[in-house]
């Protein structure tokens, strides 16, 4: 088991690097793509601070389950 708060509405799924940069979650992952990225402004243009940080191979399905903060 793994101990961690789960992510529930900060995590979205986008078609492409636009909507990530215009999402308002805070990890969004790009499904047409695999690109996963950091939104380190929230609901602000762009990612702020943040990034792309991984690249998921094969474009797998993810969701907010996937993830847990420590």
């Amino acid at each position: 088991s793994t101990s961690g708060e789960d992510i529930g509405d900060e995590f979205a799924t986008v078609e492409s690097n636009g909507d990530a940069a215009s999402s308002e979650a805070i990890i969004v992952y790009n499904s047409s793509n695999g690109a996963l990225f950091y939104n380190a402004n929230g609901s602000d243009s762009g990612f702020g601070d943040g990034s792309q940080f991984a690249t998921l191979t094969g474009t797998p399905n993810v969701s907010a389950e996937n993830f847990v903060i420590r």
